[in-house]
């Protein structure tokens, strides 16, 4: 089993059958949406968002 971190790409290969259920295992946790938008989205963005705005986005998907 291999556990990376929130926003991480890595590339899996296998030699032999795999069953392949490497993501999506669980519900996705509030911390680990955090991660993805301040890792991920804002870095990357021409726009500005608000506290306002991410603690919305944050909230609605719990």
């Amino acid at each position: 089993m291999i556990y990376v971190n929130g926003g991480s790409i890595c590339w899996v290969h296998a030699t032999d059958w795999c069953n392949n259920i490497s993501w999506n295992v669980a519900p996705m946790m509030n911390n680990q949406l955090t991660m993805t938008i301040f890792s991920i989205y804002l870095p990357n963005s021409d726009v500005d968002i608000s506290e306002e705005t991410c603690q919305f986005k944050l909230n609605s998907h719990r």
